[in-house]
């Protein structure tokens, strides 16, 4: 009576086929996208954890100088201090890449040491001091061991959309698995 003419089925598939592309087309845009935005926070930890040891590189270095350094009298100290500008320097730029690459909401424990760190080349009383310098440089690394780990956490679970995406993959799976069965239990 009321058949279906076949050129609907032949339009409905042609429809159905182009929008299956569309979808496949969106999530592989998307996670190409989430890879890359991975493969540079991966780059960005990298970068980080450079960063983070050259500050305590420099600060060291300063230390053993002064340590070395033969003339503890103020004029000697002042002195030291005038050959160690360009390290301060170094010091005052690394200080100012760790603050503009760490987020100030979720790294404000390694902001302040970073902080802490570099006023301590401004205070005799910390920097000539090695079990003042050490427990500072333990609470420096131990924050900055927890900043990239949980960085690295991050990378490896993925971005949101790659998790939903995932999320997404395992339940349609299972779905059209349970179908085929129940399909082949009913024929």
């Amino acid at each position: 009576m009321n058949e279906i003419p076949s050129t609907l089925y032949i339009a409905f598939g042609t429809v159905l086929a182009a929008l299956i592309s569309a979808v496949i087309s969106l999530v592989s845009i998307t996670l190409s996208k989430d890879v890359k935005v991975s493969e540079l926070r991966q780059l960005w930890i990298n970068d980080l954890r450079n960063e983070l040891s050259s500050l305590i590189s420099i600060i060291n270095r300063q230390y053993g100088e002064w340590y070395l350094h033969e003339d503890k009298s103020p004029e000697g100290i002042k002195e030291l201090q005038r050959n160690q500008i360009v390290e301060s320097q170094k010091c005052d730029e690394i200080t100012h890449k760790l603050r503009m690459r760490l987020n100030p909401l979720e790294h404000q424990k390694l902001i302040a040491l970073v902080l802490e760190l570099e006023n301590s080349l401004a205070n005799a009383d910390v920097l000539y001091d090695r079990n003042r310098l050490d427990e500072l440089f333990d609470k420096y690394t131990a924050e900055s061991q927890l900043v990239l780990k949980a960085e690295w956490v991050r990378v490896k679970e993925g971005e949101g959309s790659f998790a939903t995406a995932k999320k997404i993959s395992k339940w349609v799976i299972g779905i059209c698995l349970v179908a085929v069965i129940g399909l082949s239990i009913l024929a």
